[in-house]
């Protein structure tokens, strides 16, 4: 009886260990549904590896390295800035005459005339073009906030000609921000089928600049209306990202929560850096 006893009770330990064991190689194996890391290079293609869909700057990037994340099963969208420019782009004096501001909190930037055709034909034929030869998967579009900052009818002409261009590439497009341009465009239902999605940046998180620092949004209103905004966005049929910026767990916890009450991807990072 004694051993019959010791031969279950091994029986149930071994089981239980299977199942424990099981349950941690499966959760070392899957990847998280989305990681933005902007600032990153191919060092840090192993860091990254452990995302299903992740946002690079592709320029960063040569077709072998978009080719060796695709070899670990992921999916590669790629940063592009068209409503601005940074100073440390390769094409900056090129096309600095056709800036039209400062980009506030962002020194190496300068807000740029997206109604130039010359910019929407560099965007389109250079910049995306040469993406798609290293093999992306998607656009991350930047900065069509430039008609919050300049509402005028050209601006906004000249971001849907840009938009409409792209989406004829092929790919996904992801719009970063923009919930302005974005509330005008779904309402007038002047990018259906050509926005596939967007991210919108800090909705439970705000940025201290001036402060250098992290921290949770406290205005109900601007919480709210940004929620708004996402879920315009959602009803619309495009698929909602989130990128919140902390360090603090609680913090974390909450935007946890809420975006998957909501069926939102989302990608906490440490840093604005985006590394």
């Amino acid at each position: 009886m004694r051993n019959k006893t010791e031969v279950k009770i091994l029986s149930i330990i071994m089981i239980f260990s299977i199942l424990f064991f099981s349950a941690c190689n499966i959760d070392e194996n899957s990847k998280k549904p989305y990681g933005v890391f902007i600032g990153a290079g191919p060092d840090s293609i192993e860091k990254m590896k452990n995302y299903e869909l992740i946002v690079v700057d592709a320029s960063n990037f040569s077709d072998t390295d978009i080719a060796k994340i695709h070899s670990n099963g992921q999916r590669v969208y790629s940063y592009l800035n068209i409503g601005s420019i940074e100073s440390f782009r390769p094409y900056y004096d090129e096309f600095k005459s056709i800036t039209m501001g400062n980009y506030e909190n962002w020194s190496e930037e300068r807000w740029i005339d997206v109604s130039d055709s010359r910019w929407k034909k560099f965007i389109i034929e250079d910049i995306a073009g040469s993406y798609i030869d290293k093999k992306i998967d998607g656009f991350f579009v930047d900065n069509i906030d430039v008609w919050y900052e300049y509402p005028s009818s050209e601006i906004y002409e000249g971001i849907l000609n840009i938009l409409y261009e792209l989406n004829k590439l092929g790919l996904p497009i992801i719009i970063n921000g923009g919930d302005s341009f974005m509330r005008e465009a779904v309402k007038s239902d002047e990018i259906y089928k050509i926005v596939d999605g967007v991210n919108q940046e800090c909705v439970l998180t705000s940025i201290d600049f001036e402060n250098d620092r992290l921290c949770e949004r406290n205005n109900i209103e601007e919480i709210n209306y940004f929620k708004e905004y996402l879920s315009i966005c959602k009803n619309f049929g495009m698929k909602v990202y989130v990128l919140e910026y902390s360090t603090d767990k609680n913090i974390k916890n909450k935007i946890k929560q809420w975006c998957e009450n909501e069926n939102y991807l989302y990608y906490i990072s440490e840093s604005i850096e985006l590394l």
